[in-house]
């Protein structure tokens, strides 16, 4: 049991790394961190449904500029939805995923502050470089999925010459999400492939000598 310095009182951080909570303590500690972040993504998402509409036409600009080019008496941008619920749903959608990195501070510090007890100190100094150099990563790596996503998609709709494309609005913004994290996972997954490479003769090392 922690007792900490004589008029310090322990942290429920000190009790957690020293091993001196109960299993019921921890659970409620998760349940109580679960419920923190949950409610900061709801509130977070319920802040961007406001803007959802502006994001939505942000990412419809590439397929609007190219129907632009196509037909230049066109002067509205119209897409399709399968349902009367897609409108809705795909800005749920957007609202959704901006209050996840509206909120990210506060769902990232509620798991690591429930994490980091089990660590040793070397351990956390290690993660603080992985998450400073896996945010930034990622964010390129998004960044560049759109950029690819933009000049690829006059490339896609291009090559259906005699083929009307009626574009559903679900499904554009499934796709254009799904390269934008490919690419933001794949430039992370490749930094630690990097530094796997470079250190994996040196675990091979220890491995041979622990044996």
């Amino acid at each position: 049991m922690a007792e900490g310095r004589p008029g310090k009182r322990v942290t429920q951080f000190e009790r957690a790394a020293d091993g001196s909570m109960t299993l019921i303590e921890h659970i409620r500690e998760l349940r109580s961190r679960l419920l923190k972040a949950t409610i900061a993504v709801v509130i977070g998402a319920a802040v961007s449904y406001y803007f959802a509409s502006r994001v939505q036409d942000f990412i419809l600009v590439p397929y609007c500029d190219y129907m632009r080019e196509q037909m230049p008496s066109q002067t509205t941008c119209l897409v399709n939805a399968a349902s009367v619920l897609d409108p809705l749903v795909n800005q749920l959608k957007i609202a959704l995923y901006l209050g996840l990195v509206i909120s990210s501070p506060v769902w990232l510090y509620q798991l690591w502050a429930f994490i980091a007890p089990g660590l040793h100190r070397r351990e956390r100094r290690y993660t603080y470089g992985f998450v400073g150099a896996a945010v930034p990563l990622f964010a390129l790596g998004v960044w560049a999925g759109y950029e690819l996503f933009t000049r690829s998609l006059k490339f896609l709709l291009g090559v259906t010459s005699g083929i009307t494309v009626q574009l559903e609005i679900g499904g554009y913004f499934d796709f254009m999400t799904s390269v934008m994290l490919f690419f933001g996972l794949g430039f992370e997954l490749r930094r630690r492939w990097r530094r796997f490479r470079r250190r994996w003769r040196e675990r091979l090392v220890v491995i041979s000598r622990a044996r």
